[in-house]
């Protein structure tokens, strides 16, 4: 009778053990994939969810961007009325001499060019005195509300712009006649044109959302 031996005495694995540890080994592994695959896919939603708010951001300022460029049109309508308003209170009295030598607060009209008021020495319209601007009645079709202010572009208030030491911005003066013939074959025998002073017209508009904007236009005499 041959003697038993044990088959860990002759350096044998049992194969219910061998088979355990690799069962073992290839759950911890399938484990390990999974929280992988997990975390991969917690960054793609992460990282598809940014993009989204992205987009949206980006969508909601291009609204807000053409809505804001609606908004500028409508005031630069609104500025042109108050120009053009403007315009028919200053041109009936360029034919009066002497009628626009002189402030006329009431109208929103001033002789010089800031001498006298600090907020307006620097021409920025957004610095002015809008307490002293003519306010047109009522509001535009787009809820603006209109007002302007007239310069003349003149150093000295309530003076001539012929007195002595006032300064003027001024403009040749020009009727439209044709320029051709002896003044343009000899210019020195010419004499100097007549000049004509220029004016300023700032407008104002309020508009929607506390919106405002500014204009300015230069007028000038052209006879």
């Amino acid at each position: 009778m041959e003697p038993h031996t044990h088959p860990s005495r002759l350096g044998l694995r049992a194969p219910r053990q061998a088979c355990s540890s690799t069962l073992s080994r290839a759950s911890s592994r399938a484990r390990s994939e999974r929280g992988v695959v997990l975390f991969v896919a917690l960054i793609v939603l992460v990282v598809m969810a940014l993009t989204g708010l992205a987009m949206i951001r980006q969508s909601g300022s291009g609204l807000s961007i053409a809505g804001n460029l609606g908004m500028r049109q409508n005031a630069l309508s609104g500025a042109d009325l108050g120009t053009e308003a403007a315009l028919a209170w200053w041109q009936p009295l360029l034919a009066t001499p002497g009628a626009l030598d002189s402030d006329i607060a009431a109208q929103g009209y001033f002789s010089d060019w800031g001498t006298t008021d600090p907020t307006r020495i620097t021409g920025d319209p957004s610095q002015y005195n809008w307490n002293n601007s003519v306010v047109l009645p009522g509001q535009d079709a787009s809820g603006n509300t209109v007002s302007y202010i007239i310069e003349r572009l003149c150093k000295l208030n309530n003076q001539p712009s012929t007195a002595a030491g006032q300064q003027c911005v001024e403009t040749a003066l020009s009727n439209g006649n044709d320029m051709s013939g002896t003044c343009d074959n000899y210019p020195q025998s010419c004499p100097p044109p007549a000049m004509t002073v220029n004016y300023r017209v700032s407008s104002r508009v309020l508009g929607p959302r506390n919106t405002v904007s500014y204009i300015q236009v230069m007028l000038v005499a052209t006879s």
